[in-house]
């Protein structure tokens, strides 16, 4: 399989490859098994037979056959561990640079909301003293207000009082 092909796979299609090989390799055991009893076998039939020379080529061409298919199969194992690998670590890659992206953003984004955030702090706080400034002006004119009424009911009570004595000492002089 071409690199490319091993990259655009999904994870679960290189398991279900994973999967098939050692399928594969769980056959061929089995296949080196059978081998393996058919030259039993076969060596039981050459001892009957007595032909230690044909039993000794049946082997040899048996066990090269053998290496030969568990060479094949080994080989092909390697070849797509290693694009395994390689695809593997190509999406590890992948992953980090767009985590960091990811990041990056993020702070970027921070940073903006903090610079808007201190910006609105300041304005609130400006409309706060301004706020203060006229409650305290408000203040101040009520309580000049309240002062000049309260002079004004102490002068008029000063009248009240003047004109009361005036009452009463021309009804004592009378």
């Amino acid at each position: 399989m071409a690199e490319k092909g091993l990259r655009r796979m999904k994870r679960t299609e290189l398991i279900e490859i994973i999967y098939a090989l050692k399928s594969d390799e769980e056959r061929i055991r089995k296949e080196k098994d059978e081998l393996w009893d058919q030259l039993h076998q076969r060596n039981i039939k050459i001892e009957e037979a007595g032909s230690i020379a044909e039993a000794s080529l049946n082997i040899n061409e048996v066990f090269v056959s053998a290496q030969a298919a568990a060479d094949d199969y080994l080989n092909s194992v390697k070849a797509v561990n290693a694009e395994q690998e390689a695809y593997i670590q190509s999406v590890k890659e992948n992953a980090e640079q767009e985590a960091m992206q990811i990041i990056l953003q993020a702070r970027q984004k921070a940073e903006v909301i903090e610079a808007q955030a201190k910006q609105k702090k300041e304005e609130i706080e400006e409309e706060c003293k301004l706020m203060k400034e006229q409650a305290t002006k408000e203040i101040e004119g009520q309580w000049d207000d309240y002062r000049r009424k309260i002079i004004e009911v102490l002068d008029w009570h000063k009248e009240l009082s003047k004109e009361a004595l005036n009452e009463a000492g021309e009804s004592e002089a009378g």
